[in-house]
This record gives C-alpha cells, structure tokens and sequence, in this order.
C-alpha cells in the first residue's frame, strides 16, 4: 500500500498518523570482558553484553555518539535518549521474549521517501547503529476507518551478543469503542 503526502494509503481505509520512524536500544560500553587468554593471543575482538535495563544506555551524546551531551534540555536528535513515556509508543516482545520498552534513541523518518532515504544515509554516514545496537525497530502508525481501530506495526531486530540477527514484526491492534473517542480520532488525523 502506498501513501501520498497527505497520508492516505492506496486502499482509502488506511491514514498514516503521525510519520514512520526508526527507533534503537543500545547497551552500555565496558560492561563486558574480553577472556585474558584471547587478549594475550592478540586477537581483536568487541564486547557487547545482553540488553536488560541494567545495561540500557540511557544517556545522551553528541553526534557520532561521540562525547555526552550535557545540556539539561537538549535539543531532540537521534543522540539523544527519550524515555518510554515521552516516546509515547508501545512495547514490543522480541525473538528472544525478553520485553523491549518503548523508549530509547529515535529518529524520525518522512512521508517522502527521497527525504526518507536522504535521513538513512545520515545515520549510516554517522555509525548510528553500531556495535552496542541491541534493538532496531521501525513502527508507524496506522489509523484505520472501516473498523475505527489505531494499528501499530513495529519491525524489528534483534541484535544478540553473539553475532545473531533475529527478526521479527508485530502488529498491535487498538480498538475504539466509544462514540466520544471517536470524535477525538477525527480531530486527530484532520488537524495533523
């Protein structure tokens, strides 16, 4: 289904509401150690560990990820971190079934895919996804009329300290039920 700027898809049914974006959860460096014996072999090698909320990194960085940004408002960017309530997006259960929250570091994308494809080459030109990447997900939501249901579709994956890659996609479904909420929906997407 394709989408014009005005964020009707194709089938007439479907709004986008709000923009897609790119959302990663990141562990923490030196956290890990490499075993003396591969460090004496010479051998080079990273060290990642699992994500939990121990490991999360949470603070926020200067582009590159390089420095800590210490300004107490800064400005939002895909460097800095924003938690699971201002993110305002849902949680996903990976591969793994460990529960993923629904903050972390965000960038967002566009309703045109030239833009769309200019912004992802920013973050391929900046390592923004890198080693200590454990989470990528894209989501969008999608408001539906036929049914009055918001869905929220998130594909992801999943990056495990061992070198796998295992992906997933979920859909969650909202249903509205009542007439009040309705209205809310319809000044929604007509004031966006």
């Amino acid at each position: 289904m394709k989408f014009g700027s005005s964020g009707w898809f194709s089938d007439n049914v479907h709004r986008l509401v709000g923009i897609p974006r790119l959302r990663q959860l990141r562990v923490k460096k030196g956290l890990c150690k490499v075993p003396n014996i591969i460090i004496r072999a010479n051998i080079s090698v990273g060290c990642a560990p699992p994500f939990t909320r121990s490991t999360e990194e949470t603070r926020n960085f200067k582009f590159n990820w390089t420095g800590i940004e210490t300004e107490k408002n800064p400005i939002p960017s895909p460097w800095i971190h924003v938690n699971a309530q201002d993110a305002g997006t849902v949680e996903f259960i990976g591969v793994t079934s460990y529960n993923y929250h629904g903050g972390g570091y965000i960038a967002y994308l566009h309703r045109n895919r030239r833009y769309t494809n200019h912004t992802l080459g920013e973050l391929i030109f900046s390592n923004w996804l890198d080693f200590n990447t454990r989470l990528i997900i894209i989501e969008l939501t999608m408001y539906n009329v036929n049914v009055n249901a918001f869905t929220v579709v998130g594909f992801m994956v999943e990056n495990l300290p061992g070198g796998v890659f295992l992906r997933l996609s979920q859909v969650v479904t909202f249903e509205i039920k009542s007439r009040w909420a309705f209205w809310v929906v319809i000044f929604t997407l007509f004031s966006l």
